[in-house]
């Protein structure tokens, strides 16, 4: 039997609660019992005291949730009755907020309407008291009046004399009387105004006196009494002039005095005119909130006279004395003055914001004047076209002084004597004996060599020119950042840009590489001494002005114009037209060196003997280890070539120079080679000069060349190789590529070509 006691005892409520409830372990403490009765009794398994045990626990579970389940009824009956009875709480508190709540609405109207009555009260209470307040004034005002009638001003006097409250108190009653005597107009009060007129001016007089003192002594108190008191009594306004006369403006800096100064003082003073010194609005302010009760007014009207009387002054002196020098000049100190002045109202409206606008009510106080006196102290000088028509006028003359020495070397050439001498000198092959003569002959002599060195030398552009063109350009396009408005901006970049194009693109620089192909490339020049190459340093130097042109384009105009995309493709457009015009220039005139070269060329083969290939004696002549002296010359003149192409030229242009002419020497020296009979040490003769200019060619370093080059060279050991080995040499090697009826017109030249076995074997081949 199961003993119930101990099942009990594990399956107590107890043993359920919590986090320590395991199922394995109520299991194993039930039947550890009767496990290890069956250990110790082994034999086979009797499953019976395990049931009795488990059905005793089963029976004692449903006991355990029986007793649970009938708890928790009764847990939620109570919970119901505790629920009802808060409910039924809640409704008698709403009830009863209710009530306070309407109890304490109808308390606060009973109060609204005491309050209100008690302001209507109180308003009734400040008009009797204005009323009465009013009436005692004017009572005191009749009295006053009255007595200022009889020629008495006794009461007045005392009350002005009783100290700084009655100085006020009597001020205010002045002005009342003032305007008493002027808007009443009655009979037998003539007296009165007269007395109350002098009154007042005696009053303003003692009160200026006694501030102009206080100001010179330093006593703030004294002058802030001064002020307010002329402030009740006529609006300040003299105090503030007083103020505004006496003192030692803090801009003292633009005042250059007088204007009996030469323009080269007001010039040279504005470039050494120092920063206003920040402390100076400051402590102008100090005294001014400090002493003045409409502190805000006396600023704007004491930055006003400084604008319209110092400054204006400045900057009229100053423009007027740089004017009478140059329009430079003018422009220089113009834009001077504004960026001077510019960042002076930039500080004065930082300290607006930061100081001034602080302690006044109205917000930003001196930011309207000062746009406006700024504005106006520049219309006259910017307003519509006049500064930039100046400006373009300035460019254009300041561009003719840098270029006037190639302006004379172009004027000179349209003159009568100087085109009959340049008709002499255009030709640049003349000997240094035919010039010298030339110029005996015109008249110029050896003096003037010098002279036609320096036009020539002012005929050609230069960089040192361009610098100082673009700086000039630079400079204005400064000047116009700080002069023309935002909206001008873009229209005036445009006119300055198309100033400089025209000025120094066209009739510089193009003009210049123009007069350049005219003078040293004439249709009808004949040829009798080696041609110069000053063509391709012409060409460098083009070039070097381009990337300076598109540099400053880049860095100075294109920044300004970047938010008018119109504007900005139009400038775009006209600098690549203009870059173009001048590129189609260089390569006329490259081609036109191509030719000239080309024909000098053509001249020195002309040199060339016909015994050069053939000579009379062939054992003299096959000892002979040197090319023959047309290739020579060739030769040296295509180093100089090279030479000077590689200097002036970049890489690519280089290559398609030489490249071109090389091509061209490869077709005139097979041209050459046809107008000749060639022996067989006329053929070695022949072998060295090939290889002379295929060595000449290399240092090109042209690869396309090196073909055609080579094929050159073989072609010469066709006419060094004896008859039977020239089948050899058509048919193998770098020839055996061409057809051999392209190579008879060259083998024809053979001068054993009239031999019966070698015109077979040449009949063969073909």
């Amino acid at each position: 039997m199961a003993d119930g006691s101990a099942v009990k005892e594990h399956l107590k409520a107890d043993n359920f609660k919590g986090t320590h409830f395991n199922k394995r372990e109520i299991v194993e403490n039930l039947s550890s019992k009767l496990v290890q009765q069956a250990r110790a009794n082994p034999r086979e398994f009797d499953p019976k005291p395990f049931l009795r045990t488990f059905e005793v626990a089963l029976d004692e579970l449903k006991r355990v949730r029986k007793n649970f389940q009938r708890k928790i009824d009764d847990l939620e009956d109570e919970e119901a009755s505790t629920e009802r009875t808060r409910r039924k709480k809640m409704a008698e508190i709403y009830t009863s907020f209710e009530s306070v709540s309407q109890a304490y609405e109808m308390l606060e109207a009973q109060i609204g309407e005491v309050g209100n009555t008690a302001i209507r009260i109180g308003e009734q209470l400040e008009t009797i008291d204005r009323q009465r307040t009013r009436a005692l004034e004017a009572k005191e005002l009749i009295e006053f009046y009255m007595e200022f009638n009889t020629g008495r001003s006794a009461k007045l006097e005392q009350l002005s004399s009783s100290g700084p409250e009655g100085e006020l108190k009597s001020a205010i009653v002045l002005r009342r009387l003032n305007a008493i005597a002027k808007d009443v107009d009655i009979p037998g009060t003539d007296m009165a105004r007269m007395h109350i007129e002098r009154f007042c001016e005696d009053m303003e007089k003692k009160m200026l006196d006694v501030f102009d003192r206080a100001y010179k002594s330093g006593d703030k108190a004294t002058m802030k009494h001064c002020a307010r008191t002329l402030y009740d009594f006529n609006g300040g306004g003299s105090s503030v002039q007083l103020y505004v006369n006496q003192h030692d403006f803090f801009m003292s800096r633009l005042r250059l005095g007088d204007s009996l100064l030469p323009p080269e003082s007001y010039f040279n003073l504005l470039a050494k005119s120092p920063s206003p010194p920040p402390a100076d609005p400051q402590l102008e302010w100090q005294v001014i909130s400090t002493v003045f009760p409409n502190a805000a007014s006396v600023m704007q009207n004491f930055v006003q006279r400084i604008f319209a009387q110092s400054i204006q002054n400045y900057v009229e002196n100053s423009v007027g004395a740089a004017e009478e020098k140059s329009d430079l000049a003018f422009l220089r100190c113009l834009a001077s003055c504004h960026s001077t002045i510019s960042a002076l109202v930039t500080d004065l409206n930082k300290f607006d914001a930061t100081t001034i606008a602080l302690k006044s009510t109205s917000g930003l106080v001196l930011t309207n004047i000062l746009e406006r006196s700024f504005g106006d102290l520049f219309v006259p000088y910017t307003e519509g076209t006049r500064y930039i028509e100046r400006e373009c006028r300035c460019l254009v003359a300041c561009f003719d002084d840098v270029l006037e020495a190639f302006k004379n070397f172009t004027t000179s050439r349209k003159s009568p004597t100087r085109k009959q001498h340049k008709q002499s000198l255009a030709t640049p092959v003349l000997g240094a004996q035919s010039v010298a003569q030339l110029l005996n002959i015109s008249g110029l002599g050896s003096s003037d060599k010098t002279d036609d060195s320096e036009m020539a030398e002012a005929s050609t552009p230069s960089t040192d020119t361009t610098l100082k063109l673009l700086a000039i350009h630079l400079e204005g396009i400064q000047r116009c950042k700080e002069l023309s408005t935002p909206s001008d901006m873009p229209r005036h970049m445009r006119i300055l840009f198309d100033h400089l194009v025209e000025q120094v693109g066209k009739r510089y620089l193009e003009m210049a590489i123009d007069l350049f192909m005219e003078d040293s490339f004439p249709h009808d020049s004949k040829m009798s001494n080696e041609p110069d190459l000053r063509s391709l340093g012409l060409v460098f130097v083009a070039n070097q002005v381009l990337q300076l042109f598109q540099l400053h384009f880049q860095n100075s105009i294109l920044p300004v114009v970047m938010n008018s995309p119109a504007v900005h493709r139009d400038l775009v457009v006209v600098k690549n037209e203009y870059m173009a015009s001048v590129e189609s220039r260089l390569n006329s005139l490259l081609q036109k060196q191509i030719d000239v070269i080309e024909r000098w060329i053509d001249i020195l083969l002309g040199r060339q003997k016909k015994t050069d290939f053939r000579p009379k004696d062939e054992l003299s002549a096959a000892s002979v280890v040197q090319a023959t002296q047309p290739c020579q010359i060739v030769c040296d003149f295509l180093r100089k070539v090279y030479f000077q192409a590689s200097k002036c030229l970049n890489r690519d242009n280089s290559d398609l120079f030489l490249g071109e002419i090389g091509i061209e020497l490869h077709q005139m020296l097979l041209e050459h080679i046809r107008k000749f009979t060639i022996s067989s040490s006329g053929g070695m003769a022949l072998a060295k000069d090939l290889a002379l200019y295929q060595e000449t060619i290399a240092t090109f370093g042209v690869s396309a060349l090196s073909e055609r080059f080579n094929l050159l060279r073989e072609l010469a050991n066709a006419y060094i190789a004896k008859p039977e080995a020239l089948r050899s040499v058509i048919y193998e090697g770098v020839l055996g590529r061409i057809d051999p009826v392209l190579l008879v017109p060259y083998i024809s030249l053979r001068a054993d070509w009239g031999k019966r076995i070698e015109k077979d074997l040449f009949v063969r081949t073909r």
